[in-house]
């Protein structure tokens, strides 16, 4: 991952040396005021934070099961946040001049990567090599968080049919894959015949992100804040009984649920 971490900053380094930097730049980072009148632009905030970290699928609680007591939890979700934010803003820089620069539409969605990063190793020098590299190491980073996401029914399994580990990975992995399958088909034989239409990894990344993430995170705020003993969910998170722990407690029991839920309603066309 450290050489992989290399590699973004120096394609966003390339990148903002291309023609369309300018635009990126200012597509990225000029406010848009109007959509924060939207709801649907926070549903989407909401959404996107939840799937980059990780919230409401249950990695951070199966991997947190693992962690030593010793661990300070909360100053390890504060460098997960600003390490998420770092490499979201490197990978921006990667693409989006390219995007601007060779005429890519930027509304593609989780494909933009592939659509545009080809133009720019096409020109830079030593394209062909590094072009590789990127590939390999984003195959390999999104196997890593294959495995994350694996981990959790694997555990669910192991926990309640007693199975070896070896066993539960198999039968979970061969089940995902079957899942699997008709998605990676959206962009072939089950490609949708109408142009522009939404293929099906686009209409199970709107319901997953919209949906399903939001709705699992108010299930494990409520948990969390409503089910589990209080005294053990403030020792759990490192954050005790004072007003900190208190803040985060009632946070996680009014607040979260309260707002993430308007936001969704709102979103969805519900209210």
């Amino acid at each position: 991952m450290p050489v992989f971490v290399l590699l973004l900053v120096l394609l966003a380094g390339y990148g903002l040396s291309l023609d369309g930097a300018g635009q990126a730049v200012s597509f990225l980072f000029t406010p848009d005021w109007d959509a924060l009148r939207r709801p649907t632009t926070y549903l989407a905030a909401i959404g996107q934070a939840f799937f980059s970290i990780g919230l409401g699928m249950g990695v951070l609680i199966t991997y947190g099961a693992y962690v030593p007591a010793r661990e300070n939890l909360p100053r390890a979700a504060l460098f997960l946040v600003i390490g998420d934010t770092l490499i979201a803003l490197l990978a921006g820089f990667m693409i989006f001049p390219a995007v601007f620069t060779y005429g890519v539409d930027p509304a593609q969605g989780p494909t933009l990567a592939f659509a545009a990063l080809p133009e720019v190793f096409q020109v830079m020098p030593g394209g062909r090599g590094i072009a590789i590299a990127f590939f390999l190491l984003l195959f390999i980073a999104a196997l890593t968080s294959s495995v994350a996401l694996l981990e959790v029914p694997v555990a669910w399994v192991i926990a309640r049919w007693k199975w070896h580990r070896a066993r539960a990975a198999l039968v979970v992995g061969a089940f995902a894959l079957a899942l699997g399958v008709p998605v990676a088909l959206g962009y072939g034989v089950l490609a949708p015949e109408e142009a522009g239409a939404a293929t099906l990894l686009d209409r199970i990344d709107h319901f997953s992100s919209n949906i399903l993430l939001p709705a699992s995170g108010i299930a494990v705020a409520i948990m969390a804040g409503w089910v589990w003993r209080p005294d053990m969910a403030r020792q759990a998170a490192n954050l005790g009984s004072g007003a900190v722990g208190m803040t985060w407690l009632w946070s996680l029991r009014v607040v979260l649920p309260l707002v993430i839920g308007l936001v969704m309603a709102q979103g969805l066309g519900w209210l």
